[in-house]
């Protein structure tokens, strides 16, 4: 078991070598992820700004207002407000759907050597719109119905229900590159399919790997923790009363720990279309050696 998981360093060693060859990765991701941080401010504030007193007329209407003798308010979302949320659940799903697409697409450019451009990768996800479409709102209903029954049934019934969601987790893990990838495929149910087929042919020592690069991920997050924000406090007290040098410290450990998970993000996404490209065609991506993928992939004999 340890080996397999200091073979995941070499793996997330392989996923970087990638992103020092393709840097424009990083700024995909960046504004991948400022997009969907973005699109979810845009539904999420009207709500929380009206219950601050804040909002507009028209989202008073996601509310049923309760006044109590003692001049509490309780807000509680109605009918319309519940659809509210659920558009929006399903909405924000298919930007996160849309530029993952786009971001996976110009991932297996890079892995083949090619130039990244994220003009094209956008392009790429219009010309793939209606599978996009499609596995969103697949994805979202089933990631709703697991979310809502997971808080409403008894302690025993809920890790059901999450082992459930664990289990859609894993099928799916393929689907992005499945979609990313150049083919015919619409039916979210066939993209559902064929990303349960790779992941068969790779089944078991494939989330080794997943799980080994999240596990540095997290080591790294954590020293962070250990060693700079203590730095940052103790510069806050030698400076007393001036704060200009604490909260600069603290700007530049935030920032240093956004790059950093940038940096680990874009190596697992790396990672999961190098598996699938190796599992797909038995090709080897750029940058990545048969040796190391064959540790982390066991194929089925056919």
């Amino acid at each position: 078991m340890m080996g397999k998981f200091s073979n995941s360093w070499r793996l997330l060693k392989h996923s970087i070598d990638v992103i020092g060859e393709s840097k424009k990765l990083l700024i995909f991701q960046l504004l991948t992820t400022l997009a969907v941080i973005s699109i979810s401010m845009v539904f999420l504030l009207p709500i929380v700004s009206y219950i601050d007193g804040l909002g507009g007329v028209w989202v008073a209407a996601l509310f049923d207002k309760t006044i109590y003798p003692d001049n509490s308010i309780e807000y509680a979302l109605n009918s319309f407000g519940i659809s509210y949320l659920v558009f929006s659940y399903l909405s924000v799903n298919f930007i996160n759907v849309f530029f993952s697409t786009a971001f996976y697409h110009e991932i297996l450019n890079a892995l083949e050597g090619k130039q990244v451009v994220i003009r094209n990768g956008l392009s790429f996800s219009l010309m793939k719109i209606k599978t996009i479409a499609l596995w969103s709102l697949l994805s979202g209903i089933v990631g709703l119905i697991i979310n809502i029954l997971s808080h409403r049934f008894s302690f025993v019934n809920r890790i059901v229900v999450r082992l459930i969601g664990i289990a859609w987790q894993v099928a799916s893990i393929f689907s992005i590159p499945v979609i990313a990838s150049k083919n015919d495929i619409i039916n979210p149910i066939q993209v559902l399919k064929k990303s349960t087929n790779i992941l068969r042919q790779t089944w078991g020592e494939t989330l080794i790997g997943f799980v080994g690069i999240k596990l540095f991920g997290f080591m790294i997050f954590i020293s962070f923790f250990v060693i700079l924000m203590p730095l940052s406090i103790l510069t806050g007290h030698l400076h007393e009363p001036n704060l200009t040098p604490g909260l600069l410290t603290y700007g530049i450990w935030f920032t240093l720990l956004i790059f950093v998970l940038i940096i680990i993000k874009t190596a697992n996404d790396i990672y999961r279309c190098a598996l699938y490209i190796f599992a797909k065609d038995r090709k080897l991506p750029n940058m990545y050696t048969e040796k190391v993928l064959n540790l982390t992939l066991r194929f089925k004999k056919d």
